[in-house]
């Protein structure tokens, strides 16, 4: 069967969310695939779920958001994922994830490979590379379309730092939170750096690379052509913080990817729909123009 062509493909975990107010689907790079998918982009996920009652409703929620599933496989072993979230009083959320799960699975196809071929943006992050085959799979498909983007995503204990580093130095695009960042500059550095210094690193490793760097409620820089462009953030009440991180990344893949936009207003906009997503409960929380409006800066 020949491949269908999509214009972004995300590859990595589709999984179920146990929030306290019940299970919703998520999974970083399937909630980027969500968001674009929303914004009108051609987007198709290569996931794996179980051939359980999870990965039939999981199935039946991409179908019924009219995107496509024909690149998500389905285990015969291993049950879909499961991750439970825990959220603070600030709405910060921890995560629990089980493992192995049939997205610790994905198996290398020749659809698989025609699909990232023609894919201008392939999107992936670093907790699929947890599991030997996943990861096998995944390091297959990354540079077979024009773009690729890595969104660094640490969740002890399911990380390999130096495999992390090995990636981020190849790919495209790097977004990674300022955690995150200050976890891989220890490990590079030896010592703990500030946030100047840590920025200052990232360049180091490639000065001609797309860095984005995420800061929370305090906003966050965007590397393009040698400059720094920064937004402080607005000023919102977080309900929970799932998902605010691959709001931010569609937006962005979808204004300064695939749209061409100036660096800095493309920022804006990605950090206006993470914030909005924060101010909400759950990953795919929806995003109206009147909600984008009612933003309101934090002092710079």
């Amino acid at each position: 069967m020949k491949s269908k062509k999509h214009t972004v493909v995300c590859f990595g975990e589709l999984l179920w969310d146990e929030l306290p107010q019940g299970k919703v689907i998520g999974g970083a790079p399937f909630n980027v695939a969500q968001r674009l998918n929303s914004l009108g982009a051609s987007v198709a996920m290569i996931s794996c779920v179980g051939r359980d009652e999870l990965g039939r409703q999981a199935l039946d929620l991409v179908a019924a958001q009219g995107m496509t599933f024909d690149l998500i496989q389905t285990h015969e072993l291993l049950s879909t994922g499961l991750v439970h979230v825990d959220l603070d009083q600030s709405g910060v959320a921890e995560y629990r994830i089980k493992q192995p799960v049939a997205w610790d699975a994905i198996g290398l196809t020749q659809e698989l490979i025609d699909s990232a071929k023609n894919a201008k943006i392939f999107v992936f992050g670093s907790l699929a590379a947890r599991q030997e085959i996943s990861r096998t799979t995944m390091e297959s498909l990354i540079f077979r379309a024009e773009i690729s983007v890595f969104d660094v995503n640490l969740r002890p204990p399911h990380f390999d730092l130096s495999w992390i580093m090995e990636m981020m130095k190849k790919v495209s695009v790097v977004k990674v939170n300022a955690e995150e960042l200050e976890c891989l500059y220890l490990h590079n550095q030896g010592s703990k750096g500030t946030s100047a210094q840590c920025l200052a690193w990232l360049v180091t490793l490639d000065a001609d690379k797309i860095w984005c760097v995420t800061f929370g409620a305090e906003g966050a820089q965007l590397y393009v052509d040698g400059i720094w462009h920064k937004h402080p953030g607005y000023l919102v009440t977080v309900a929970d913080t799932v998902g605010a991180g691959d709001a931010f990344l569609a937006v962005l893949i979808r204004e300064l990817l695939l749209r061409d936009m100036a660096p800095q207003e493309a920022l804006n906009q990605a950090v206006a729909h993470g914030s909005v997503v924060a101010s909400k409960t759950g990953a795919n929380a929806k995003v109206s123009s009147q909600d984008l409006a009612g933003l309101s800066l934090m002092k710079d």
